[in-house]
């Protein structure tokens, strides 16, 4: 598993530890809410790495947690260092070709721990049918995530129940079960009144960057 900042601990994120003031990206200058960002910072090679919990010690720098700023940190695979002033402020960093993907799969390893997690508080709904009752009642569903091998129908049927939070993830439905102790998991939810917005954000983030790194590999 990919280490992130030395602090990707099973700790949940939670409306108590992540609060929602306020960060400047050193991107684009843009205040966003906390959750919407994601801290980093240099470690001893001179990587910079994402500071997952927000709590490794030093300075560190904000970038929203979207495609373009990212890929504007980045500034293109055959560039070595980041010229952006906030980033320069940490010292001479090391930003290469694999940032994105490496970030993808902290990502992917952090958004599973916080749902298995959730799984073990019993907060979450599992599978597709149980879902679709639970959206039925007016349960208000915060985040869907659904592995790529679920049927199109079925993620085409739960989009039209739950909006833009019904994420698909790269995953298959055996490895998103084995994150929640189960055998194969094709979707779960969690509730609005238990999401932390920043999984949301780190969910679709996951999402978007594994989409762009494919269309790389087969452009």
């Amino acid at each position: 598993m990919e280490s992130v900042a030395k602090d990707n601990g099973n700790e949940p994120i939670s409306n108590d530890s992540v609060r929602t003031s306020d960060r400047a990206c050193s991107v684009c200058r843009t205040e966003k809410p906390r959750e919407e960002t994601l801290r980093f910072v240099r470690a001893d090679d001179a990587r910079l790495l994402w500071d997952a919990r927000r709590r490794a010690p030093g300075r560190g720098v904000s970038v929203c947690a979207s495609l373009p700023c990212l890929n504007k940190l980045v500034g293109g695979a055959g560039k070595a260092k980041s010229s952006l002033q906030g980033v320069q402020a940490l010292g001479p960093c090391t930003i290469d070709d694999t940032f994105l993907s490496r970030l993808a799969a902290q990502l992917q390893d952090d958004v599973l721990g916080q749902l298995g997690l959730l799984q073990r508080r019993h907060v979450l709904i599992i599978g597709a049918d149980p879902l679709m009752t639970a959206a039925n009642e007016g349960v208000a569903i915060g985040l869907v995530v659904m592995a790529a091998d679920t049927s199109l129908r079925t993620q085409t049927m739960l989009r039209a129940a739950v909006g833009d939070v019904a994420v698909t993830v790269p995953i298959k439905q055996v490895e998103l079960g084995h994150a929640l102790g189960k055998d194969v998991v094709g979707a779960v939810a969690v509730k609005r009144a238990t999401l932390d917005e920043a999984l949301l954000v780190r969910v679709k983030l996951w999402s978007d960057l594994r989409a762009q790194i494919g269309e790389g590999q087969h452009g």
